[in-house]
């Protein structure tokens, strides 16, 4: 079910009428039975898998701690974490690692008949099963008590809201909230329905119209301009952000609406002046959970230089490959890696820049260089193959011009024809709005302007129903 459907407007007021009319332990077993029913619609295997996951790791939690207490405590671990991860493994990469192994064999001249099964990966499976490992290992380090009651447990792993794409969210955050007793609030309802209306703007106004430019241009890389490669590489970074961050507002308003405060998951990204800083603002849930469950059991920064650099590439190369089982997706995690291990050797102190105008372009400078950084490895992302990409990267150097033919020919990949150019301003424009709303929380909204939100959301919500591309493509990180 999409989040920007009519269907599930409709089952989100059925929802939340029932949900208030229980009690609280009635409530909680309801909103289980929400989750259940929700990502029924994906498939009925796709949800039996989902609750045997969750039945599976529940019975591991009540003795993993003891058990990793143990003489061979570490093997146990690592067997139930394997265990974990193995429908992971089996569904996303069992394919991608078949094919890998012929590659390599053939190198050798050695032929071996490698299966493929070409299987559905179950929506969701990379975010819940990480959302399932960290509460593993948060109860096997003794930083949580296991959780005794499967009911609060399951509502973790199956919530709804999140299941989907995100954000990842900690065992103990979530579970502390569904402790207390939820009561109807009608500022959660209030903030939660300005999340929602901004998340359907970003993904319905801003997102599914850049798409269609952006899917034009990748599609036919060879012969398009450098000017319209350009611009659908930095279409695209728009368009994934506003995607995936809408996907995050609208979780997260769902989430207010039901009495439950969520994990920020993003915080204007490309106002990063370095890479570093960008990670801190970007998919922050699963920054994060890379930084504590990866690159410091790796050794963290606790260790010389050159491993340091090390587990740097090597937690963002994981990052990678968790987003897809394509090489595209583990170069893209390496560039990001190798970023920052350039970052860290040529700057390994932020300085504090002091205010002025000298200092604002310098800003800006840093912020844009960042952007275009981040812009450059998003082309790799978004190719359905390394060699695309690189067509599209000598594409870019090689035909850029600003003459009059490319830059009336830039417009066209919205439509193929002359009608391209409203769409192109259309577009425009709402960026600009994007652009300026991001500004304005970025330096802090005057408390004098808040009182005027309603008309603000007002103009956002008109702007759905007037622009807003309906069935329009899927949330891209629904596939990871």
């Amino acid at each position: 079910m999409n989040f920007t459907s009519p269907s599930f407007i409709c089952f989100l007021v059925f929802v939340l009428i029932f949900y208030y009319l229980f009690p609280q332990r009635v409530k909680l077993f309801f909103l289980f039975a929400v989750n259940c029913l929700f990502y029924l619609g994906f498939g009925a295997n796709f949800t039996l898998l989902l609750i045997a996951i969750t039945a599976i790791t529940f019975a591991f939690s009540l003795f993993i701690r003891r058990l990793a207490d143990a003489a061979c405590g570490k093997y146990i671990t690592a067997a139930i974490v394997a265990i974990t991860i193995s429908p992971l493994l089996f569904f996303k990469y069992f394919d991608f690692f078949s094919q890998q192994t012929f590659n390599l064999l053939s190198i050798f001249g050695l032929t071996l008949n490698v299966a493929t099964l070409n299987l559905m990966v179950p929506v969701g499976i990379s975010f819940y099963t990480f959302r399932v490992l960290s509460y593993l290992f948060d109860v096997g380090s003794g930083k949580i008590p296991a959780e005794k009651n499967f009911l609060k447990y399951a509502l973790y792993v199956t919530y709804f809201p999140q299941i989907v794409c995100g954000p990842i969210e900690r065992a103990s955050d979530f579970i502390k909230q569904a402790n207390k007793t939820i009561k109807f609030d009608s500022n959660n309802l209030s903030s939660g329905t300005k999340l929602v209306i901004f998340g359907f703007f970003k993904k319905l106004v801003i997102a599914d119209p850049l798409a269609i430019y952006v899917d034009n241009v990748y599609s036919s890389a060879s012969s398009q301009s450098g000017l319209n490669l350009t611009l659908a590489a930095v279409f695209f970074s728009i368009q994934l952000y506003c995607d995936f961050s809408g996907y995050t507002d609208i979780a997260t308003g769902v989430s207010k609406t039901l009495g439950f405060n969520t994990a920020e998951n993003f915080r204007r990204p490309y106002f990063s002046q370095n890479i570093k800083e960008f990670w801190a603002r970007w998919h922050i849930s699963l920054s994060t959970w890379l930084r504590d469950y990866i690159y410091i059991p790796l050794g963290g920064n606790r260790c010389s230089k050159m491993r340091k650099y090390f587990n740097i590439m090597a937690t963002f190369t994981i990052s990678g490959l968790w987003h897809g089982a394509n090489w595209t997706y583990i170069v893209w995690g390496a560039m990001h890696g190798f970023f920052l291990v350039v970052h860290d050797m040529f700057f390994p102190k932020n300085k504090d820049l002091k205010n002025g105008k000298s200092i604002a372009l310098v800003r800006i400078f840093n912020v844009l260089f960042t952007f275009a950084a981040v812009t450059a490895a998003w082309i790799v992302f978004r190719a359905d193959s390394f060699s695309r990409a690189l067509e599209i990267f000598s594409g870019i150097v090689s035909r850029f011009s600003l003459s009059y033919s490319s830059l009336s020919g830039a417009v066209l990949p919205f439509t193929g024809d002359n009608t391209s150019v409203s769409h192109f301003l259309t577009a425009a424009f709402f960026i600009c709005v994007l652009l300026a709303d991001s500004i304005t929380r970025e330096i802090g909204v005057p408390s004098r302007l808040k009182k005027f939100d309603w008309l603000y959301y007002s103009f956002l919500l008109a702007c759905v129903f007037c622009f807003g591309r309906f069935g329009g493509t899927n949330f891209i990180y629904a596939q990871f």
